[in-house]
C-alpha cells in the first residue's frame, strides 16, 4: 500500500525507523499551540485528571485500567483524591464510576481547570500515532505521568519531562509523588515547557513540513515549476 505514494508523514522518528522506505518518509509530529499559562491553584483535595476525547477506545480503555487498577491504590493512601476527566463523552461514560470521580464533558477551555490538577495522567495502553494530549499537558505547564505507550513519539527521559510507569502500582506510586510534591511537578513541567517550545510547537517543525512538502513535489509535475514561496504559501493553508 505505501507504494502508492511518494512521501509519507509519520509522528516519531520511531515510526520513520519502521517503515521500510525510511529515505522517503519524513517526522511531522504533532504538537500544539502555546496556551496561556493558569496560575496554579492550591487546593484542598489534591486532583489528577485525564483529557481526551472519551468516546475513542484507545482513551476510554486506558483511563477504565486506570479506574479498575490504579485508582484504588491512590485512594487507600490519599483518600481525598478526586479524578476529573475532560473531553467528549467523559461525562456520559463515566459519571457514575465512583463517588470522587467526574466526567465534565467537553469544555471549550480546559486551563482554568487543568491549572487545579497536581498531574495529568495518560493511562494508554493501545493506538497508534503520538498522544496529542501529552504536548496539550506540556503546553500548559501541568506535571504528566504517562504509560511508555502513552509517550510514544515523544523524546523525553522520565523524570526529566514527565514520568513514566506502566504497572498499577508504578503508576499510583507517581501520581502519589505528585500529589505529596507539587515543588517536584512544577519543576517537571517547567522542563518540559522548555522542550516543548522547542521542539512541539507548530511553528517549530515547519521546517520538517517544508521539506516534506518540497520533497513529494519534486517528485510530481507540480514541483518543476513550484516555488519555496509557493510551498510555504501551502504550508500556511496546511
Amino acid at each position: 500500500m505505501i507504494n502508492r505514494f511518494d512521501v509519507l508523514a509519520v509522528c516519531s522518528e520511531a515510526d520513520r525507523l519502521s517503515v521500510n522506505r525510511a529515505e522517503q518518509t519524513y517526522v511531522i509530529p504533532n504538537g500544539a499551540n502555546p496556551q496561556t499559562i493558569h496560575v496554579r491553584k492550591n487546593l484542598e483535595k489534591p486532583i489528577l485528571g485525564f483529557i481526551g476525547n472519551c468516546g475513542f477506545w484507545p482513551n476510554e480503555n486506558g483511563l477504565n485500567w486506570f479506574i479498575h487498577e490504579v485508582w484504588p491504590l491512590i485512594k487507600r493512601e490519599v483518600p481525598e483524591t478526586e479524578l476529573r476527566i475532560v473531553g467528549a463523552e467523559s461525562d456520559r461514560l463515566f459519571p457514575t464510576m465512583g463517588p470522587d470521580i467526574a466526567g465534565l464533558g467537553w469544555l471549550a477551555d480546559p486551563g482554568e481547570e487543568i491549572a487545579s490538577w497536581s498531574a495529568t495522567i495518560v493511562p494508554i495502553k493501545m493506538g497508534s500515532g503520538t498522544r496529542v494530549k501529552v504536548a496539550e499537558g506540556f503546553a500548559r505547564k501541568c506535571p504528566i505521568v504517562s504509560t511508555s505507550f502513552g509517550a510514544f513519539g515523544y523524546d523525553v527521559e522520565s523524570g526529566r519531562e514527565l514520568i513514566l510507569a506502566n504497572a498499577p502500582d508504578e503508576f499510583a506510586a507517581a501520581c502519589l509523588h505528585l500529589i505529596r510534591n507539587p515543588q517536584s511537578g512544577e519543576e517537571l513541567a517547567e522542563r518540559a515547557y522548555a522542550r516543548f517550545l522547542e521542539c512541539w510547537t507548530w511553528n517549530s517543525f515547519q521546517g520538517s513540513v517544508e521539506n516534506a512538502v518540497q520533497a513529494c513535489l519534486s517528485r510530481s509535475d507540480v514541483g518543476s515549476s513550484t516555488s519555496k514561496e509557493d510551498t510555504l504559501h501551502t504550508l500556511t493553508s496546511f
